[in-house]
Formats: structure tokens, C-alpha cells, sequence
């Protein structure tokens, strides 16, 4: 199933409503953002959540995000933890992206599972119209320093798939931005091929 969405953030503290949730790589690049076009997700869940558990591989800024967001934030490896509880809710947000080992991830993920935990992965779209665009103009790609992989909707349900994982279904959106001219173009491209959104979402349980 696809389904196209205005707001990721939105959606995602809808699913962690009064729920228990471990929130991977919390604190990201916006965590000091008052920005509306880049709000930071981990406090927003923080309101949203019942409990929630954060890990972050950011050792130098945990305390000052612990501060912002009210909240206890553990320095740990994402791919390879273990914080002997289960949780309602997993948020990976725009992390696996980075990471070198998958089997370690996905099998972290599952120690931290029920049958019901829903685990939402967000991830940046390779076949984006921006990226694309790029290309056809530049013949280069749009390429994070950062990134060691780069995914599509059929990618990471290949992936999911060989690691056991039920996908219920994937979410493309494109954020809103300052850039409005940019932003209209790229949605209603996006709502007539949602392939070229910005960003991919998936939503899936452990089989």
C-alpha cells in the first residue's frame, strides 16, 4: 500500500500518541530549530508520547538536547544496543541511510519488539525530482557526505523482507520548505508519480 502525506512529523506523533516509544538517532542536526520547516522530532514526540526512550550516537550534544527537550537521551552505537525492554512504538528517523551494518540494526530492532510494535524507518528518496533533476542538468547526483547508501520504496522492501519484517505501508512526502515556488512544483509532481517525492516512509512489524 502507498500513501501520500503532507507532514512526516505529523504523522508520526499521531502513531506515538500515548504510546511507548524508543526513538533512534533523536537528536539530528535540527535539535535546536524553532524553524517550522525544520522542527525537531524528538520533542514533538516527547509531547505526544506516553514514555519515551532515546538513544543517539551525538555523545557532544546530548546534555544541552537532554536540556531542550526535558528528557534522558543514552549514548549508544544504534546498530548495535540493548536496553532490556519492549516498546509500542520504534522511530528510526533518516538513519539508516548511514549505516554499514543492517543485519545488527534490524536484529536491534527486533530484540526491542513485541508482535504489535510498530517500527516506522524514514529515509531520504534516491528517485527524488530534485536529485533527478540534477542529474539531467549536472550529470552529479545530490550526494550527502554523511550517507553510505542511498534507498527507493522497492530497495528497502527487498530489504526488509529478506530480515523478516511485515510492511504495512510506504509514505511519500515532500516537507514543506522556504523555497514555495520549489515546494508547489515538487508536491503536485509528487501527488501525480509519488516516486519522486523527497522523502520515503515505511511503516512495518516484525514477522
Amino acid at each position: 500500500m502507498k500513501k501520500i502525506i503532507k507532514d512526516r512529523h505529523d504523522y508520526i506523533k499521531e502513531i506515538c500518541k500515548w504510546k511507548k516509544v524508543l526513538h533512534v538517532w533523536c537528536i539530528w542536526n535540527s535539535y535546536k530549530s524553532n524553524s517550522k520547516y525544520e522542527p525537531w522530532l524528538h520533542k514533538e514526540i516527547c509531547m505526544s508520547s506516553k514514555e519515551c526512550v532515546w538513544v543517539d550516537l551525538y555523545k557532544e550534544r546530548i546534555n544541552e538536547a537532554e536540556k531542550l527537550s526535558w528528557s534522558k537521551i543514552f549514548y549508544w552505537n544504534a546498530q548495535d544496543f540493548d536496553l532490556w525492554d519492549k516498546f509500542d512504538v520504534i522511530v528510526a528517523w533518516e538513519i539508516i541511510e548511514h549505516l554499514d551494518n543492517f543485519v545488527s540494526f534490524f536484529d536491534t530492532l527486533k530484540k526491542h519488539s513485541n508482535d504489535d510494535t510498530i517500527i516506522v524507518l524514514t529515509t531520504p528518496n534516491v528517485f527524488n525530482f530534485s536529485s533527478l533533476i540534477r542529474i539531467l542538468l549536472t550529470w552529479k547526483p545530490i550526494f550527502d557526505k554523511d550517507h553510505v547508501v542511498y534507498f527507493d520504496e522497492f530497495t528497502l522492501w527487498q530489504m526488509l523482507k529478506r530480515h523478516w519484517f511485515i510492511i504495512d505501508k510506504f509514505i511519500y512526502n515532500t516537507e514543506i520548505s522556504p523555497q514555495r515556488i520549489r515546494n508547489i512544483i515538487i508536491r503536485t509532481i509528487g501527488r501525480i508519480f509519488p516516486i519522486l517525492n523527497l522523502n520515503l516512509m515505511v511503516i512495518c512489524k516484525i514477522k
